[in-house]
This record gives C-alpha cells, structure tokens and sequence, in this order.
C-alpha cells in the first residue's frame, strides 16, 4: 500500500539524517546570542579559541595557540560570514542547542562542528596582529 510505504521511507529519512530538520540561526538570532559576549569554542572535545563579539559587529578572535585577529562579522546568502584581517571570509552556518550554540561550515560534516563550551562577559588578553607588543 502505498500510504504505509511513504510512511516507512519518511521515518527511515528522519532517522537516517537529523540534521536535515536542523534550521540556521538567523543574523538577529545571532546577534543576540553573542552580542557584548566573548565565547569559547571547542572542536571534538579539544579547546579552539575564543572571540569576543563587540556592540558594532566588529570581533576579536583568538586562537588556542594565542594568535588573535580582529575582523567584522556579516549576514551574507542565509550565513554569518567573518572576514579578519588579511584573511578571506568564512561563512558558517550557527545552531541553537539548549541555551549554548554550534557552528558548522555550510556542506561539512556536523562531527567537524565548533560548539560553544564557555561564555562571559571578559575581554580577551591580546594584541591584535599590527599593534606591536
């Protein structure tokens, strides 16, 4: 019959690939996520850096090893993109999970995802490349 059949493949669909039924955040959703915040983010259970989210979409991004960036952050074809300082831009697509968040760059493997594992209210301790030391 084919109701029961379209039922089946509809189940075996939804099991197969959760993340389908995953919808990005929206740049407001976003902005009021991270705004005045600075977040930590981890990589499969290993630190990956932290970025604190000014009132003007600028940031700063530091990476576990210390390097830090300054860049701005912008809505662009349904993703956030960054573009740092004498980089290309990066888009990624961010997700609600309870009340902390993932990001995931558009077509990767969700096992790639950075999630969020820390968040406060502190400035980050560095020099942005072209300040000096």
């Amino acid at each position: 019959h084919l109701g029961n059949s379209m039922r089946v493949l509809l189940c075996l669909l939804l099991m197969v690939s959760p993340s389908w039924a995953e919808t990005p955040m929206t740049t407001e959703e976003f902005e009021n996520y991270v705004h005045g915040k600075t977040l930590s983010y981890a990589q499969q259970g290993r630190a990956f850096g932290v970025e604190q989210y000014f009132d003007d979409r600028r940031v700063i991004w530091a990476f576990a090893n210390g390097l830090c960036q300054s860049g701005v952050w912008y809505p662009q074809n349904g993703n956030i993109c960054f573009d740092y300082e004498n980089e290309d831009p990066v888009c990624w697509n961010f997700f609600a999970v309870g009340d902390g968040m993932r990001a995931r760059m558009p077509g990767n493997d969700p096992a790639n995802d950075l999630s969020v594992v820390g968040q406060s209210d502190q400035h980050i301790d560095c020099v942005p490349p072209g300040l000096g030391v």
